[in-house]
């Protein structure tokens, strides 16, 4: 079976997050659309606020680049994958949740 790759020769540079153990929403298990939290990046160092907690984390280099795919299934059903994105670098958040007060 052969599946036609679209590939957008402006496809965007995306990074992946990477976490220790796991994120789980409160209200709803669907995680389309939904805000996690803000990312911040400055002075060389990333920071995520899920809430009231913070994640440290640093950018790695990934050994081989990541293609994120886009799934799309035609009327026909023929099924396609487009490249939305290319990934070379991760986020890696190692160390547990930091609470914070407002």
């Amino acid at each position: 079976m052969l599946l036609p790759v679209v590939v957008d020769k402006a496809a965007n540079e995306w990074s992946l997050l990477e976490f220790q153990g796991d994120l789980l929403p409160a209200e709803t298990p669907d995680l389309r659309g939904l805000d996690v939290g803000t990312l911040r990046h400055g002075e060389g160092q990333i920071t995520l606020r899920i809430g009231n907690h913070v994640l440290a984390g640093k950018v790695t280099k990934l050994p081989k680049a990541f293609a994120i795919l886009q799934k799309e299934t035609e009327m026909d059903r023929q099924t396609k994958y487009e490249v939305v994105g290319i990934a070379h670098t991760r986020v890696l958040f190692t160390s547990r949740p930091k609470p914070v007060l407002n």
